[in-house]
C-alpha cells in the first residue's frame, strides 16, 4: 500500500489537509458509502510528492535514522497481534515484540529510535538485544505511540521515505501512467534500455509557453541506477527522436535507493503550446517501471479494478532507428513544467521598454514594470484596464494568470533645457535652466530624482527667470560625494509632464574644462571642486571607480592635494564654565549632503535641555535662536545645533553658538566659535585622523580659495 500511495501521490492526486478530509469515524463511513468529491484529489492538494525512497532497516539502518531526522518519519509494515502489544506499568509505556509471526498487513510510521532501549522493558517475550523503534500508530487510542524491538519478527525490512514539497513548485504534470500497480522492465521482455514518453503541450489562453524544468523517473525495483535524460522538442511525428534535441538540457546521474526520483534538468526547456516533445531515458540496466492494469475480487465482490491503456502510441522503447510502442502499459516517466503567463502590452503607439518581459512564472521574483516611450508624450503609468482606473507598478511574486497592461500617456509639456550651471555654496547647487510654456500653472513643480532613488521637488512659483539664459533656474542640491551621481529633472503640472533631463556635476565639470577658453575664469574653481568631490567619494567609499577629477583635462599634478596649515582657524570657546549644568563636547563637519558645522553639548546629571536657550550668530552678524537636536551615541546622550550651510567662499568664516540658561543673559553665555576649517585644524592634530579625511579638509580649503579668488575677480 505504500507503493500504491506513491503512485497516486506522484500523479498529484492529493495530499489534502486533515482539516479538509477529517480522519473521523463519521467521515470515514461517509467516504466508504458515498465516495469523496474529485476536488479533494485535484484542487485541494497542498503538497506534491517529489521523491520516494525504499530503505532497508537492516542494511541501511543509519540512512533510515537520517531519513527520520530529515523527513519526520518513515513508513513500515508488520503483522499486528494485540497479544504482543503490552503495557509496561513501571515504565509507563507500550511495547511490542513478536518472536515468530510472519507477514505484514499493518502500516505504521517510525518516528524515532533508542539503541539503548532495554530488552527488559518488553513485557512477556523478550528480545535478545537492546534497541527499539518508536512507532506512531494510527488508531487514536492510548497506543498511539509504542516501542517496537529491532528484532520484531514480522517487521518487514523496507522503510519508505516520502519527500514532499509545496504544491506550487510546478504547475503541470505531464504523465501517461494513471494506474496504481507497476512492474520493472526486465530483459526477458525487452532487449533495450532506452525508453521514452511523448507528450503534447496544452494550449491555454493565459499561458504563453511552458518551461520544462524536471523529469520524474520511477525505479522502485532497483537501486544504484545510472540514467541519462534527453529532451526532444517540436516533434514532426510520433517518433520521439523526430524533433530537435535540446543538448543543454541533457541530464545524467545515479540513484541511491530504489524509489521515485524528481530530477531537475541541467537546463530549462521552453515548450510552445500545441507542440509535442519527448522525454528519452537511457539506463544501464533493465530497471525502469511501467504500469499495468490490476483487478481484485474477494468472494465475488470487485474490490479494485484499474485499467490502463495499452500500446497507446505514446510510450516507446528501442533506439533512434528502431522504435516500438510499449505494449504492456505506459512507462513511469513524467515531465514537470511551470507556466509562462503571457504579459500583453497595449502601447497606444508607444515603444515598450526592452526590460519589460513578455511572460513570467509564479516562481519569479516581483517584476518591476518599466516605463515605455512615446514621442511627444510622458508615460503616466501602467493600468490593468483600458479606462485607466486600476494602476499597477509591479507583478508580485507568486502571481498567476495572464496580464494585459494599458499604457497611459500625457501629452508632454512644451519645455526645453537651456543650460546648466553650478552654484558655489558649501554644497553644490546644480542648476537646471528650463524654458517653461506660457500656460504653466502656479501648482507646477520640478521633480528631481537621483540614481539612488532620492526624490525632491522645487515649485515653479519659487524660482525666478534668469536674464542670462531667458529661462527659469531650478536648483538641485548635491553633496560633495555625489558629483558623479546622475540627477534627472522633469516638470510636472497636474497630469502633464515634460520630458526628462538628466546630467551630473561631473558632466558640467568636463564641459567647462573642454571649453577652457570660453570659461577661463572658473577653470581653477572647477578643478578644485573636482578634487574636493573625489576626496569626499574616497572618504565615504562611494563610486570610487568614477571620480569627478577623472578627466583628460585635469593633469596628475592638478590632482595633487597640497598641504594646508589650519592653525589660524583654531576654534575657540568663551565662558566655558559660565553656564551651570551644560558643557561643550566638540564639533563635527557634515559633508554627506552639505557643508554644515555641528556643535555638540552634554548635560550634567539632574539637568534638562529645556533649561537652556541656544543662539546662532553668522559671520555677517545675523542672529537667530535654534532648537537643539537630541542624539544618542554609544549610550551617551548629546544635543547638537547646526550652523548654516556656508557658501564656498565663506568656509573660512566661523559661526558662533551661544548657550545660556533661559533666565540668563545670552550675551554672557557659553560661546563656541567654529568654522569648517576649524574642523580641518582638529583633524590635523588628531592622531586618529585618516589620510582620506585629512585630504577632504585640504581639498575643501583649495576649493574655498579658488571660489574666493573667483568672487573677488568678478567684483
Amino acid at each position: 500500500t505504500y507503493e500504491y500511495a506513491v503512485r497516486r501521490l506522484s500523479q498529484w492526486s492529493g495530499a489534502a489537509k486533515e482539516s479538509d478530509v477529517p480522519y473521523t469515524t463519521a467521515n470515514i463511513n461517509s467516504v466508504l458509502n458515498n465516495g469523496l468529491d474529485d476536488e479533494y484529489a485535484y484542487s485541494k492538494n497542498v503538497a506534491h510528492l517529489e521523491n520516494a525512497y525504499k530503505l532497508s532497516l537492516k542494511n541501511n539502518t543509519d540512512d533510515v535514522k537520517k531519513a527520520i531526522m530529515n523527513h519526520g518519519a518513515v513508513g513500515v509494515q508488520y503483522y499486528h497481534s494485540d497479544s504482543y502489544l503490552l503495557w509496561n506499568d513501571s515504565k509507563m509505556l507500550w511495547t511490542y515484540y513478536d518472536p515468530s509471526i510472519s507477514g505484514g498487513g499493518h502500516n505504521v510510521m517510525i518516528v524515532g529510535w533508542d539503541d539503548n532501549f532495554s530488552k527488559d522493558n518488553f513485557v512477556g517475550d523478550k528480545p535478545a538485544n537492546d534497541g527499539a523503534w518508536l512507532i506512531r500508530n494510527s488508531w487514536g487510542f492510548t497506543q498511539s505511540y509504542f516501542w517496537m524491538s529491532y528484532e520484531n519478527h514480522s517487521l518487514m525490512d523496507t522503510a519508505w521515505v516520502f519527500d514532499m514539497n509545496t504544491a506550487d513548485n510546478y504547475d503541470n504534470n505531464y504523465q501517461l501512467d494513471g494506474g496504481i500497480d507497476c512492474y520493472n522492465v526486465t530483459n526477458n521482455i525487452c532487449n533495450y534500455k532506452t525508453y521514452s514518453n511523448v507528450f503534447t503541450v496544452q494550449s491555454k489562453s493565459d499561458v504563453a509557453s511552458e518551461n520544462l524544468e524536471a523529469v520524474s523517473l520511477s525505479f522502485t525495483h532497483a537501486a544504484n541506477v545510472n540514467y541519462k535524460i534527453d529532451i526532444y522538442t517540436d516533434l514532426k511525428s510520433d517518433n520521439p527522436y523526430s524533433g530537435t534535441k535540446q543538448e543543454t538540457a541533457t541530464t545524467e546521474g545515479t540513484t541511491a535507493y530504489s524509489g521515485l526520483y524528481t530530477i531537475p534538468l541541467k537546463d530549462v526547456v521552453e515548450l510552445k503550446p500545441g507542440s509535442s516533445y519527448s522525454v528519452v531515458v537511457t539506463t544501464d540496466d533493465y530497471v525502469l517501471d511501467y504500469e499495468q492494469g490490476i483487478s481484485w475480487a474477494t468472494d465475488g465482490v470487485q474490490v479494485w479494478d484499474n485499467d490502463v491503456s495499452l500500446a497507446n502510441g505514446k510510450s516507446f522503447y528501442g533506439t533512434a532507428n528502431n522504435q516500438w510502442n510499449w505494449p504492456y502499459g505506459n512507462f513511469c516517466i513524467k515531465a514537470f513544467t511551470t507556466n509562462n503567463y503571457a504579459i500583453n502590452y497595449e502601447l497606444d503607439g508607444g515603444i515598450n521598454n526592452d526590460e519589460n518581459p513578455l511572460s513570467y512564472t509564479s516562481s519569479d521574483d516581483s517584476i518591476i514594470l518599466k516605463g515605455p516611450a512615446k514621442e511627444g508624450y510622458s508615460f503616466a503609468g501602467w493600468y490593468t484596464d483600458s479606462e485607466y482606473t486600476d494602476k499597477i507598478t509591479e507583478i508580485s511574486a507568486g502571481s498567476t494568470g495572464a496580464y494585459t497592461l494599458y499604457a497611459k500617456w500625457n501629452k508632454l509639456l512644451d519645455t526645453s533645457i537651456v543650460g546648466y550651471t553650478l552654484g558655489l555654496k558649501g554644497d553644490i547647487n546644480l542648476n537646471f535652466y528650463i524654458d517653461l510654456p506660457d500656460d504653466i500653472s502656479d501648482e507646477a513643480y520640478v521633480e528631481f530624482t537621483d540614481e539612488n532613488g532620492n526624490v525632491s521637488t522645487v515649485n515653479t512659483a519659487d524660482v525666478e527667470k534668469s536674464n542670462e539664459y531667458n529661462a527659469f533656474a531650478f536648483p538641485y542640491t548635491v553633496g560633495a560625494k555625489y558629483m558623479t551621481t546622475e540627477v534627472s529633472a522633469k516638470v510636472i503640472d497636474g497630469d502633464r509632464e515634460s520630458e526628462v533631463y538628466t546630467t551630473t556635476v561631473k558632466n558640467y565639470i568636463d564641459y567647462v574644462l573642454e571649453h577652457q577658453t570660453e570659461y577661463s575664469s572658473v577653470v581653477e574653481v572647477v578643478k578644485t571642486l573636482a578634487n574636493y568631490g573625489a576626496a569626499a567619494q574616497i572618504q565615504f567609499d562611494y563610486k570610487t571607480d568614477n571620480l569627478p577629477n577623472s578627466s583628460p583635462y585635469i593633469s596628475d599634478s592638478d590632482k595633487v592635494i597640497k598641504d594646508v596649515d589650519f592653525s589660524s582657524y583654531k576654534d575657540t570657546t568663551i565662558n566655558r564654565d559660565n553656564v551651570e549644568g551644560i558643557s561643550y563636547y566638540g564639533s563635527s563637519l557634515v559633508l554627506l549632503s552639505e557643508t554644515t558645522i555641528r556643535d555638540y553639548f552634554v548635560l550634567s546629571d539632574g539637568h534638562s535641555i529645556d533649561e537652556y536657550v541656544f543662539q546662532r550668530e553668522l559671520s555677517d552678524g545675523t542672529k537667530d535662536y535654534i532648537t537643539p537636536v537630541k542624539a544618542v551615541v554609544n549610550g551617551v546622550t548629546y544635543y547638537y545645533v547646526e550652523a548654516q550651510n556656508a557658501k564656498a567662499y565663506q568656509l573660512d568664516q566661523a559661526v558662533s553658538v551661544r548657550v545660556q540658561k533661559t533666565d540668563g543673559d545670552i550675551n554672557s553665555g557659553l560661546t563656541v566659535n567654529y568654522s569648517a576649517f576649524s574642523y580641518g585644524y582638529r583633524t590635523q592634530i588628531n592622531a586618529t585622523s585618516t589620510t582620506q579625511l585629512i585630504n577632504v579638509t585640504r581639498a575643501m580649503y583649495w576649493y574655498w580659495e579658488a571660489a574666493l579668488n573667483y568672487k573677488n575677480n568678478k567684483m
